[in-house]
């Protein structure tokens, strides 16, 4: 005979509370399968969020290089890369070191302004790498030589431009003819 509020209850029909065990190890489950996701969805956003960061960075430098070849494509002669000045690199003068260290300011680089979503204009230099002469120098059909053939100017165009937070920084660097 079972007494009524005994701490020993036996069931009527011999269950022992496996419903109930079970019920609980799948709400545990399900639990853990909602974190997890909940955790890989902020994973997810972050990777988001610095992939849009360093794609801001890489187009806002992309940006400075196309200003710095149409700066180049309005000029007349190379006189302004007689002597090294603000952003401008002469043949026998070199460009900062460490590119990636230094503070890019009015002294060294030239800024572009009116780029918006990104922490600090994109800034661009540029170095005369050097002078192709007549008897060195391209031409349309290749290397030859002729009498209308202009004297080539290569020159290296570094820019650098940093993203929506300071977390992403691109810095590219390419190379362009001019013949004057």
């Amino acid at each position: 005979m079972i007494k009524k509020g005994s701490l020993y209850h036996k069931s009527v029909n011999g269950e022992s509370g496996f419903v109930l065990i079970t019920g609980l190890i799948v709400l545990l489950l399900l639990t853990t399968l909602a974190i997890s996701t909940f955790r890989i969805t902020m994973i997810e956003e972050k990777i988001a969020g610095a992939f849009r960061n360093s794609n801001l960075s890489f187009q806002a430098a992309e940006t400075a290089i196309r200003t710095a070849e149409s700066f180049l494509e309005n000029l007349t002669d190379d006189n302004t890369f007689s002597y090294s000045q603000e952003g401008f690199y002469s043949l026998v003068d070199e460009e900062p070191n460490g590119l990636f260290t230094i503070d890019w300011n009015d002294k060294n680089s030239i800024k572009i302004d009116n780029l918006e979503g990104i922490t600090e204009p994109p800034r661009y230099m540029i170095k005369k790498l050097d002078e192709l002469e007549a008897e060195r120098a391209l031409n349309i059909t290749g290397y030859e030589t002729s009498a209308n053939i202009q004297t080539t100017v290569i020159f290296r165009i570094t820019a650098r431009s940093i993203g929506g937070n300071s977390t992403a920084q691109t810095i590219i660097r390419t190379h362009y003819a001019k013949s004057f």
